[in-house]
């Protein structure tokens, strides 16, 4: 067998390692074990690295999706707008609107989310979509959110899903929301919005009480 800390050979009964010196509360499962004689390996901890390399490398392959978008119509819809502009924070309430064109049942709809800033200029984008609050833009460098919209959309029926836009920077700039086909870069969906200035406070003369 082999010990579970450092993963050196040792006696099949034995309680402590004799090469760590570490109590061994149990042993590796027989299952790893058989693994461990098939492959001949010194140790079953080089197999597991080994499967995370492998994991990692499947995880970084590019994946083609099956969804058909032709049968699928996007909407980027302007709900309403906040922030504090005084403080160049800006905030677009958008809705994503989602419309089944087939006639059968769709789910599992892969869609990426990035935004376009005209003229760039220092500052972020943050994307709060589907629970997911990250930076999708910084300093001139577009970091495109990729999302699965896992809700099961019948024939012909639609979904609104719900994003928000949060930007940091100093206005004015143009900003071109964009819903992409996965992996294809065709835009499905924008929406274009401005960022301006906050409007000065024109104080008047101070009446005076008498």
């Amino acid at each position: 067998m082999f010990c579970r800390y450092c993963g050196a050979s040792i006696q099949a009964d034995s309680e402590y390692c004799s090469k760590c010196g570490k109590r061994l509360v149990s042993a590796p499962s027989p299952r790893v074990q058989a693994l461990v004689r098939l492959l001949r390996l010194e140790s079953p901890y080089p197999y597991a690295g080994v499967l995370f390399i492998l994991f990692a490398v499947w995880i970084a392959q590019p994946r083609q999706s099956n969804v058909d978008y032709t049968q699928i119509h996007l909407e980027l819809e302007l709900e309403g707008e906040s922030g504090r502009p005084e403080e160049n924070i800006f905030r677009h309430h958008l809705s994503l609107i989602v419309e089944n064109l087939s006639a059968e049942p769709l789910r599992e709809i892969p869609v990426e989310f990035r935004v376009r800033i005209e003229p760039e200029r220092t500052g972020e984008v943050v994307s709060d979509f589907l629970g997911r609050r990250l930076v999708i833009h910084r300093d001139g460098e577009s970091l495109p959110l990729l999302v699965v919209l896992t809700d099961l959309i019948e024939a012909h029926e639609k979904r609104r899903y719900t994003i928000d836009g949060i930007v940091t920077m100093t206005p004015p700039a143009e900003l071109t929301y964009e819903v992409l086909a996965e992996g294809t870069g065709e835009v499905l969906a924008s929406f274009e919005a401005t960022i301006e200035p906050a409007a000065p406070v024109i104080s008047g003369p101070v009446a005076s009480l008498r």
